[in-house]
């Protein structure tokens, strides 16, 4: 492992896996739409990390190009005022 073999291993199983979501039906629906630019053309996916950010505890993942501090923050509040409201937040 001090080779750096798990390194490449694994960026090579992660774009193995990208590569199926992209050709997979059922895989691909399991992306998300970004909550600042609804752009439902280009769908995102948790694990694309280099273009993706991930709201911690507000359950929206958001591109990482879209994100502005004051719409972040509606977004954060709204998300966090709705897991209150039904009881997720603890």
């Amino acid at each position: 492992m001090r080779d750096g073999s798990y390194l490449s291993e694994l960026r090579r199983i992660v774009t193995l896996g990208a590569s199926h979501v992209g050709k997979c039906d059922r895989c691909s629906a399991c992306g998300f739409i970004c909550e600042i630019c609804n752009n439902e053309a280009d769908v995102i996916y948790p694990f694309d990390v280099a273009n993706t950010v991930t709201v911690r505890n507000g359950g929206c993942l958001l591109r990482f190009t879209c994100r502005n501090c004051e719409v972040l923050n509606v977004v954060v509040n709204r998300v966090f005022f709705w897991t209150l409201a039904v009881g997720v937040a603890r």
